[in-house]
Order: structure tokens, then sequence, then C-alpha cells
């Protein structure tokens, strides 16, 4: 399904210390931002939750449907396995054992 190009587009960015949520028209005009505490010595599954959480409100605060997205765009730094579509190792902070090669 083609996406409308009038449609705002969500940005995330997962960081060791805070998550960053924008929201973005169209135009590239930023209309709101949200931060958030990441917590990554909680684990993944905190901080995926947390993160799930953090989308739900930013964009209820906002009045948008997840279905009148244009897009969503994420960033986590880190080693990102591409053919699998995977985060290897997110960053220092999370304690997974792994390392980029």
């Amino acid at each position: 399904m083609k996406k409308d190009a009038s449609l705002p587009v969500l940005a995330v960015d997962i960081g060791g210390t805070k998550m960053l949520l924008a929201l973005f028209a169209a135009s590239g005009k930023m209309l709101d931002k949200y931060v958030r505490p990441t917590l990554a010595p909680e684990g993944v599954n905190a901080v995926i939750g947390r993160l799930a959480a953090a989308i739900e409100e930013f964009l209820n605060r906002n009045d948008v449907l997840p279905s009148r997205l244009g897009g969503i765009g994420i960033a986590c730094a880190g080693c990102i396995d591409t053919g699998r579509g995977v985060v290897v190792t997110p960053s220092p902070t999370y304690r997974t054992g792994s390392t980029c090669r």
C-alpha cells in the first residue's frame, strides 16, 4: 500500500541513556518531541516495552493514529545485521556480550 506523502512521520532515536521521539510534518518541520529515559541496565525487553509505551503516549498526545503516519524511522547506535534486520549490539550501555565485526 502506498502511503500518503502528506502524512506526518515519526522519528525514534534509541540511545543508551535516553529515547528521543519526534513528529515531523511532510514539509520537514518538527511538530513535537518527546524524551524518555532508556534505562538500558534493565534489559532489552524492558527497553522495548518502555519504547512501545512512549510511542503510544506520544502519538496520543499529538492525536495521531499509527495508521495515519507516513512512516517511522528508527536510529540505534551499534552494530546492525542488515541481512537479518536486527540490532546485534545496540550500544555499549546494553550488556549483550557481542562485539561488532
